[in-house]
């Protein structure tokens, strides 16, 4: 139990470093949440971290309007509810995406229209499958083992998926995680786009394409691959006819 605490409280005590806050300023934040309001002294004697980093941090968090300093001599510092923090700077994200977006869209386009790209490990692989997954207007179907479920659960829940793991999604096929022989996925958006990957470390292997004519192909493929092991298991239940037949007509 005292780990999981202490774990939990060293996880609070970076949950700011993901959104362009120091680990200092990240911490003092997490402290005030807890003890407020403290001088900057106070700070930096719990945190154990020198006076002058601790207000040059607090000064940082105050014109970030992470934390509100009270008092003019012996200024008292409390934090800004986590909530308003995180909605100011979800604002200022999204204004400063927008602007982003518009500046570099005038230098010039990327086309990968029928280009076959090769991935070069299981990052790129999930960051290139979560791309194209928010990309989906028609169809997004998704084959895939436990390892790769748990990294993109969030993005799959307008996908058909067959997997072992059992998630929110538009339709999903349980699958024994037995049928992976190797850490593996297969997404396919639109029957125009699609990622596959299997195996890890140095046996890895896999590719990503964007408005290919293999894009036809591959959403085949998948699709016969669910249809046949709904099929099997269909008829090893004594299914009739009609039953076989439902399922082959609602593939996506």
């Amino acid at each position: 139990m005292r780990y999981a605490i202490r774990m939990a409280s060293l996880r609070a005590s970076e949950a700011l470093v993901g959104f362009g806050f120091t680990n200092l300023e990240s911490e003092i934040y997490a402290f005030l949440l807890q003890e407020h309001p403290a001088t900057g002294y106070r700070v930096a004697q719990v945190i154990g971290k020198p006076a002058a980093n601790v207000y040059k941090a607090l000064e940082a968090l105050e014109r970030k309007a992470a934390v509100i300093a009270e008092g003019a001599s012996a200024k008292e510092y409390r934090p800004v509810a986590p909530d308003r923090l995180f909605s100011r700077l979800e604002k200022e994200f999204l204004g400063n995406k927008s602007a982003a977006v518009k500046s570099l869209a005038n230098l010039g386009k990327v086309d990968a229209t029928g280009k076959l790209f090769t991935l070069s490990g299981r990052e790129q692989a999930i960051s290139q499958a979560r791309s194209i997954l928010a990309s989906a207007k028609d169809t997004a179907i998704f084959v895939g083992s436990e390892d790769f479920v748990s990294e993109l659960k969030n993005d799959l829940k307008k996908a058909w998926v067959m997997s072992s793991v059992a998630i929110p999604a538009e339709h999903l096929i349980g699958v024994p995680e037995e049928m992976f022989d190797v850490p593996t996925m297969q997404v396919v958006v639109d029957r125009k786009s699609a990622v596959f990957a299997a195996g890890e470390g140095a046996g890895f292997q896999g590719f990503w394409f964007e408005n290919h004519p293999l894009g036809a192909s591959m959403h085949q493929a998948v699709v016969c691959q669910i249809g046949l092991y709904q099929v099997d298991r269909a008829i090893e239940a004594d299914a009739g006819r009609k039953q076989v037949a439902r399922i082959i007509e609602n593939l996506p």
